[in-house]
């Protein structure tokens, strides 16, 4: 946590940075830290990036991880289910990753189940490479129109359009 945010005053991009964070990180610490007068920071979202497929089998860890605590003698454990968890409750914004594999009513259960313990984020799919072969271009600008807004999709070397990737204005 500490080297992260150690790298604050080197973002001096008015938009801010995205700063990535290991999965065995409280959640509810960075919030502090982002949260905390004088540190700089301004905390405006939390993204919790899901793995679709191994969700429920990472509920059922067992495991811990260990963390320093507050006297350095000392180091807490922390269940790994728990921290899962708890990325997907403080979360603005879920990021299923790695669904394709899951059929309908898995899906769906793995939906239902990131929307019970964070109702109010917004929940997205994340679609992966699976547009092989298609060209690649870069976003338009919000307003603007596109080769593949135009069209209503991605243009592919068979001249075919890729249904669903229409890009928002």
């Amino acid at each position: 946590m500490t080297e992260a945010v150690s790298f604050v005053p080197w973002c001096t991009r008015g938009a801010g940075a995205l700063v990535e964070f290991p999965e065995h990180m409280d959640v509810t610490e960075l919030i502090g830290v982002g949260a905390a007068p004088g540190s700089g920071l301004t905390l405006r979202e939390v993204v919790c990036v899901v793995d679709a497929a191994h969700l429920i089998a990472d509920l059922h860890r067992t495991d811990y991880v260990i963390h320093p605590a507050s006297h350095p003698a000392h180091w807490r454990h922390t269940a790994r289910a728990l921290l899962t968890v708890m990325g997907i409750e403080f979360a603005s914004t879920v990021v299923l990753v790695n669904w394709e594999p899951l059929n309908t009513p898995e899906l769906s259960s793995v939906m239902g189940l990131v929307n019970h313990l964070s109702p109010r984020a917004r929940l997205r799919l994340h679609h992966g490479t699976r547009t092989r072969g298609c060209t690649r271009h870069p976003p338009p600008t919000p307003g603007t129109t596109s080769p593949r807004s135009a069209r209503g999709g991605s243009p592919c070397s068979t001249g075919s359009t890729i249904p669903g990737s229409r890009i928002p204005t």
